[in-house]
């Protein structure tokens, strides 16, 4: 329905899943970022694909974008995987603070009739937008949209239309060394899980990924139906509500 933040629902449910089956501390929060990753890889080839044969597909801007955050990722990853300073609460820290930004953002959004009038085209400021994301992918787990989007169309003035098929893009391409990273890392005998390779366990992706690809075309046909706004403060109330919970969680 919204275009993005499909893993601000996921993670949560990873969260719980994840936990129940015995996972505890950095191994838990190392699992939750590779397997959500590795379903955001998934889906971003598919939705790329599909805005590619649509004739809407920017091949420089997503190329500019990912240059840097792909070395920002491997980059923060590398630091996550290789040291246990990054707990489970210095995750749910992140993760409620990009709620935080989502639910600001979601709540004020203003179209402006300037957006993709009077673009923008800079490649300091994709490379900027793009180093920024693959952090806070590395950290938080999420596709990297919240950022990417708003970057796009509030500093870049690109139209949405255009942001969201190049944010899709490199959200692919960032979440592709992330989860291979993982998939490599030797696993905890005590934390693995069935059909794992890595920190990834195909029980957990597949089945996520069938639900999506079942569920999304429902979800375009209601945003299609519904009025924009409504569709943001709809999502901005789930959001709400998960951060009340993450907060609550903390405390």
């Amino acid at each position: 329905m919204i275009g993005s933040g499909g893993n601000v629902i996921l993670i949560p449910v990873l969260d719980f899943v994840l936990f129940n089956a015995g996972l505890k501390d950095d191994i838990l929060v190392k699992s939750i970022i590779a397997h959500s990753l590795m379903v955001t890889f998934f889906l971003g080839c598919i939705v790329a694909y599909r805005q590619y044969k649509a004739g809407n597909f920017f091949a420089k801007e997503v190329l500019l974008t990912s240059v840097v955050g792909i070395v920002t990722a491997i980059v923060a990853t590398w630091l996550i995987r290789n040291g246990d300073w990054y707990n489970k609460e210095d995750f749910d820290i992140v993760f409620s603070f990009m709620l935080f930004l989502l639910i600001l953002k979601l709540f004020t959004d203003k179209t402006s009739g300037l957006t993709g009038m009077y673009e923008r085209s800079s490649a300091p400021l994709l490379l900027g937008i793009g180093g920024l994301t693959g952090v806070v992918t590395s950290l938080s787990g999420l596709g990297g949209g919240i950022l990417l989007i708003p970057g796009f169309t509030d500093i870049m003035r690109m139209s949405l239309k255009k942001a969201s098929s190049v944010s899709i893009s490199v959200i692919a391409v960032l979440a592709l060394p992330i989860s291979l990273s993982y998939l490599a890392e030797v696993p905890n005998k005590a934390a693995t899980l069935p059909f794992q390779v890595g920190l990834i366990s195909f029980t957990v992706v597949v089945p996520t990924l069938l639900g999506v690809l079942i569920s999304a075309p429902f979800g375009v046909k209601t945003a299609h139906r519904i009025h924009p706004r409504t569709i943001r403060i709809i999502f901005a109330i789930v959001v709400s509500s998960l951060l009340v919970k993450m907060i609550y969680t903390m405390s």
